[in-house]
């Protein structure tokens, strides 16, 4: 006697225990890594959406309004990689590395993009071209790093001086009015992120340290992109000639 075909609900099911990380078919409950991964991909849907709508507004190239812009598309980039790795390669147990890679790589480039925001914004003359230099340079010695160190501890100890450049310089050109309260409160609450990721504070099974970074990260990107639509739509240079000018 023939057994009958499965039918497309059985096919479903074991699909779903193909890929341990997603839907658990008996008990209904969504796991840590799905949490992860969707929460991954809402900070790159939010993120994608922000940059979109900051490109489009006037602004000159290498001014620090274009530089924020870049920013934000590889923040996004790299939470989209984040979101494909998580949610896709690593439940089905596929190597990882190169997508790892290369999601570290977008967060290096997210890194010089947002020192020469910093640095197009508030510095001029020597120091601007110095800083600009530190900040190709890093990013190169970073890309390169990437390639031979296997710690997310790298990509931290990139990231975390810019993050703190472009706070610092906020807080301190504040009472001139050109510091932004909304970027310093962003960039405060992303640090807040990234230490409950480091210490993977996990206030429930299905919501690991990465997933909650990523729910603090998306008020605090946003909060960043309040602060960047006050950032300089012309270069440094040119504003400062332009004052020059005008005594």
């Amino acid at each position: 006697m023939a057994l009958p075909a499965a039918g497309p609900q059985a096919t479903g099911m074991r699909a779903l225990r193909a890929f341990p990380g997603v839907l658990t078919p008996r008990s209904c409950t969504i796991e840590a890594l799905a949490v992860t991964a969707l929460t991954n991909f809402l900070l790159a849907s939010q993120t994608f959406l922000l940059c979109g709508m900051h490109l489009q507004r006037a602004k000159a190239r290498f001014s620090a309004s274009w530089h924020w812009g870049y920013a934000l598309l590889a923040l996004g980039i790299a939470a989209l990689l984040g979101g494909i790795d998580h949610g896709f390669i690593e439940p089905a147990g596929l190597p990882r590395d190169w997508i790892r890679e290369l999601t570290w790589l977008a967060l290096g480039f997210a890194t010089f993009f947002l020192v020469q925001t910093a640095n197009h914004e508030f510095l001029h003359g020597r120091l601007r071209k110095a800083l600009s230099l530190v900040a190709w340079v890093q990013l190169l010695a970073f890309s390169a790093a990437v390639l031979v160190v296997e710690t997310f501890l790298l990509v931290v100890l990139n990231y975390a001086p810019a993050m703190l450049l472009l706070m610092l310089l906020h807080i301190a050109h504040y009472r001139r009015e050109r510091g932004s309260p909304e970027m310093i409160a962003g960039i405060g609450l992303l640090i807040v992120a990234s230490a409950v990721q480091a210490l993977q504070i996990s206030p429930a099974a299905w919501l690991s340290g990465d997933g909650l970074y990523h729910l603090i990260a998306m008020p605090a990107v946003f909060l960043m992109y309040l602060g960047g639509c006050k950032l300089k739509p012309q270069p440094a240079c040119d504003a400062r000639g332009e004052g020059q000018n005008r005594r």
